[in-house]
């Protein structure tokens, strides 16, 4: 059977198809809410565990603090010798699980003892920038972080200049505080598969990175145009977006900045595929439409056959 716009069961049926565009409309409307209220949830989650990192960094900043100052004081370490010092140090490290690398310099530069292995004894640091700024202070300073290995998670450095009996600088100490808390996050919180957690400086520098990544110690380009992209758009210390990733890869990325010393810049960051936020809000939509579409295809139906049973019939009979 022909349709035809002027007869009256066309006319009908279009009615029936107007009836629902306010429907189609809403329906379209709550799935786009749906699926930015599940992506504001992910990104609060995603800040509310960066938050929670950082606070972890903060925390093991703070024992460090304690710690290095405390050593400082230990005889032994600020002016004994070489092998009371590695003694000391030997056995102050079975108390302190989260230090590594406990290192003493001497005021000329050199390391007198303990350092990151056996062939660190005797190696000159007092050109390098930090050994100078720290022994031109009083107080304790943060080292740039270090890239994780193999055997050791990465390390966040923090140095005191010692002094003698008559309080004049003798030398560093510096003790690297362990950043153990990145291996907690990836056994406390179920991340979603394709999730990757970095650890990164603002040259591009790769400090940390779940899963292991064989990029871990390398400057990554293009890693430092992402940190003047986001300063560029206000989201320097904090921001949530969602870009390709350096492999490629499309993904809801969270970032935070870490406490670091003045003249770097380090970050926290948590990129998911976006997917895992949208798994949900997509099946219902999917059940939505699929409803929209039955009642809608049952509406047509009642409306062409009732056309026929109760009103042209009669048109009908009269004609």
């Amino acid at each position: 059977m022909r349709l035809s716009l002027s007869s009256l069961r066309t006319r009908l049926l279009l009615l029936v198809v107007a009836a629902y565009i306010p429907a189609a409309v809403f329906t379209v409307w709550t799935i786009q809410r749906d699926r930015t209220e599940a992506l504001e949830a992910v990104g609060t989650r995603l800040k509310r565990l960066l938050a929670e990192a950082s606070a972890d960094n903060d925390a093991a900043i703070v024992a460090g603090r304690r710690i290095v100052a405390t050593w400082a004081e230990i005889p032994e370490i600020a002016s004994g010798t070489r092998e009371q010092c590695e003694r000391a140090f030997t056995r102050l490290l079975r108390f302190a699980p989260n230090v590594a690398s406990p290192t003493r310099i001497n005021r000329q530069g050199y390391v007198d003892c303990g350092g990151h292995s056996r062939g660190s004894v005797g190696r000159f640091v007092g050109d390098n920038p930090l050994f100078k700024a720290v022994m031109a202070t009083d107080t304790i300073s943060l080292g740039p972080y270090l890239p994780g290995n193999a055997s050791r998670p990465a390390l966040l450095p923090l140095n005191l200049p010692l002094r003698d009996a008559d309080g004049r600088p003798s030398g560093m100490l510096s003790i690297g505080i362990r950043l153990d808390w990145l291996d907690r996050v990836a056994r406390n919180v179920e991340l979603p598969q394709g999730t990757l957690v970095t650890v990164a400086d603002s040259t591009g520098l790769l400090i940390a990175h779940l899963p292991e990544s064989p990029n871990i110690g390398k400057v990554r380009p293009g890693l430092n145009a992402r940190f003047e992209e986001d300063r560029r758009n206000g989201m320097a210390a904090e921001g949530l977006t969602i870009r390709p990733t350096l492999d490629g890869v499309t993904r809801l990325v969270a970032h935070r900045q870490l406490q670091s010393t003045p003249r770097s810049f380090v970050r926290l960051g948590i990129a998911m595929p976006p997917g895992v936020a949208y798994a949900a809000p997509n099946a219902r939509a999917r059940a939505r439409v699929a409803l929209l579409i039955g009642t809608a295809f049952v509406a047509l139906l009642l409306a062409w056959v009732g056309a026929q049973v109760l009103v042209l019939r009669d048109v009908d009979a009269i004609l």
